[in-house]
């Protein structure tokens, strides 16, 4: 098979790509370049099975300096002491970072989609040349130190930092520079990511695709900023649209930004094939949010009638009576009453009450502050000194053991949610989709099951038609792949 069939096979296997708009003026692409975007505009391509060795080339040493390895790739005599080998023998470490690369962009294809310029790196791949040079990748700036570099012109990868050799995320970094038309900010700005990493195209590829988690983060947090900088508040009632539009806004920042010419320019359309998965994602995120704080939050600060405790007395929930100031002054402070519940109340509370800052309503879960707060205000109620302010505050024997009673099972009820819907990052680390769904729920139920806490009304909503368990799933399986690699 020759190198050209056997790339065009494995392209035909590769990418499930969005095929893009027609335009009336294209760039001036080169010849083999365009029909490749031509191909892979025909429509959506299923990912299929990882190319075997019998599928890619013949990979040999074609001289004393070069490997043609898979897919085409040169790699360079002078990574041969990176690799461990002598000359002549198979660079192993080269050879397992080109598909290690191909493996993720296939699955990257499937779940979340590529554009069809990222498959030029296929096209280019017969004609670059992998070199090692630990002096190579000059820049004037002494600040910046690249793992590897590249020259469209030349076709050529450098590889500077040898304890990184070979990273398929940095070789798929590369290989888009090579393609001369995914960069879409000046070289300068590109080698300070710190300053611009959120509009750079390339970086945002390599995220997708090798970091979503990452990438989900920084998107997160320029979301938070946005919503900040608008003044858009979650609490109810909250301009969802508009929240809606902030997300959007964030994921499409590097599709829209360009200063290069000569390539394509994403259309409003494609824009939103790409981002609108990660704006309902991060929507999502915020619902659940949302949920976590107007919904369960009352049902973990109250105390209700189905609650296996003697509640505190209605006068040391009002801050206002005079048990309650004196409660206060000994350092003892119940959450805020659910029945007038705000972010705003909570996060005074966790300051007075712990010492610990709610930074942001939209940032993280409240329930993790509660479980800490509660715990350190039962810690409390053992200490003598406290006890006898309390006493000689008129508080009485059964108004400090209902005090500790309620804190034990406010972190009791805080570490179920904390450690159900209100961690589901973590759930999503442990593997995306059904598997991670299978893991959540019981772990969930499981939390619901101890004696002190299973009658309570908390546990019995999320038992039920829970909102936070379903928007948490609806999480976990947001990126679930329609077609994955075998």
């Amino acid at each position: 098979m020759t190198v050209s069939a056997s790339l065009s096979a494995a392209l035909a296997a590769l990418l499930c790509v969005l095929a893009p708009a027609a335009r009336a003026e294209e760039p001036d692409f080169d010849k083999v370049a365009r029909g490749l975007v031509e191909r892979l505009r025909q429509g959506p391509r299923a990912a299929g099975r990882i190319g075997t060795w019998r599928d890619e080339p013949r990979q040999v040493w074609i001289d004393a300096n070069t490997f043609r390895g898979p897919f085409g790739l040169m790699l360079d005599s002078s990574c041969v002491q990176w690799e461990g080998t002598k000359a002549g023998e198979y660079p192993a470490k080269f050879q397992s970072a080109v598909y290690e690369m191909h493996r993720k962009v296939q699955e990257c294809a499937a779940t979340r989609g590529l554009p069809s310029t990222v498959g030029l790196i296929y096209e280019r791949m017969p004609q670059t040349r992998l070199r090692c040079d630990a002096k190579g990748c000059p820049n004037p700036d002494p600040t910046v130190h690249p793992a590897a570099c590249a020259s469209a012109a030349e076709r050529r990868i450098t590889w500077k930092d040898q304890s990184s050799y070979p990273s398929a995320a940095t070789l798929f970094h590369e290989l888009q520079h090579v393609t001369a038309h995914i960069d879409n900010q000046s070289t300068v700005d590109h080698n300070h990511p710190a300053l611009h990493r959120l509009r750079d195209e390339a970086y945002f590829w390599e995220a997708h695709c090798f970091d979503q988690e990452g990438l989900l983060r920084t998107l997160r947090a320029e979301h938070e900023r946005r919503l900040r900088a608008a003044k858009l508040s979650l609490s109810p009632p909250a301009d969802l649209r508009k929240v809606y539009e902030a997300a959007f806004d964030s994921c499409a920042v590097p599709l829209r930004y360009q200063v290069r010419d000569h390539r394509i320019v994403f259309n409003a359309r494609e824009i939103e094939s790409f981002c609108r998965p990660y704006a309902d994602y991060l929507m999502m995120e915020v619902n659940l949010k949302r949920q976590l704080t107007f919904g369960l939050m009352p049902l973990m600060t109250g105390c209700s009638a189905r609650d296996p405790i003697r509640c505190p007395r209605s006068e040391l929930r009002d801050p206002a009576s005079a048990p309650a100031k004196a409660a206060a002054e000994a350092g003892i402070l119940l959450p805020p009453d659910p029945a007038v519940y705000s972010p705003a109340e909570f996060t005074e509370w966790t300051w007075k009450a712990c010492y610990k800052r709610y930074p942001n309503e939209s940032e993280s879960s409240p329930a993790f502050l509660l479980m800490d707060c509660s715990r350190s205000q039962r810690a409390k109620l053992d200490d003598p000194k406290v006890l006898e302010k309390l006493k000689a505050a008129g508080l009485s024997d059964e108004d400090v053991a209902s005090l500790k009673a309620f804190n034990e099972l406010a972190a009791a009820k805080a570490e179920a949610v904390g450690e159900g819907p209100g961690r589901w990052e973590t759930f999503m680390e442990k593997g995306n989709g059904e598997s991670a769904v299978k893991k959540f729920v019981p772990a969930v139920l499981a939390r619901c099951a101890r004696p002190d806490i299973k009658e309570t009304s908390l546990c019995a909503e999320l038992r039920a038609d829970s909102s936070a368990i379903h928007l948490t799933v609806q999480l976990l399986l947001h990126w679930q792949p329609k077609t994955l690699p075998r």
